[in-house]
């Protein structure tokens, strides 16, 4: 190749992140204990989920003994059901003794909930089921956010701005 010849490279563009202020992220936090499904609000903002992976999250994945998750399935979204997905190689996320204080108290508000549901199957039900019986989907947890940002005052973040905030909170905190 001469000197005068150029070289077509793809590049993905470089998109800047969308962090919430220390100010709105606790008032995020505090607004999501005013909504029912708060906890799956809270669940990504101290863990780092992105919201296939909360959506995938079963009990069964819940190790409240070890304070860690393992993200083993994803949800994907088709144009009529949701599709949970494996992934190629389970990974683990560990959580802090609040949040797993949350899961307990969310673990045992879906019990009562869906109390035909034999206790046998309970560690195979969603994280995200609802609490009418049918799990979350893309759709449902964008609105629960919605309605939690509204709540909370905070502006109009997209979801994955949970996630970016928990990875600068980490760096902040020299992990």
């Amino acid at each position: 190749m001469n000197q005068n010849q150029s070289v077509n490279v793809n590049t993905t563009p470089i998109t800047e992140l969308t962090i919430l202020s220390q100010e709105e992220q606790r008032r995020l936090i505090q607004g999501s204990y005013q909504h029912q499904y708060g906890v799956f609000i809270r669940l990504a903002m101290f863990t780092g989920l992105r919201a296939e992976e909360l959506l995938g999250l079963c009990w069964d994945d819940v190790d409240e003994y070890s304070s860690r998750l393992c993200i083993r399935r994803i949800q994907k979204s088709t144009d009529t059901d949701p599709l949970m997905v494996q992934c190629p190689s389970p990974r683990f996320v560990p959580f802090l003794p609040y949040v797993r204080n949350d899961l307990l108290e969310w673990r045992e508000i879906q019990r009562h909930a869906n109390i035909s549901i034999p206790p046998v199957y309970v560690y195979h039900l969603p994280v995200t089921m609802m609490l009418e019986g049918k799990p979350a989907t893309m759709d449902s947890l964008q609105e629960v956010y919605s309605q939690i940002l509204a709540l909370s005052g905070v502006a109009n973040y997209p979801f994955c701005a949970l996630r970016e905030t928990f990875a600068v909170r980490c760096l902040e905190q020299g992990m």
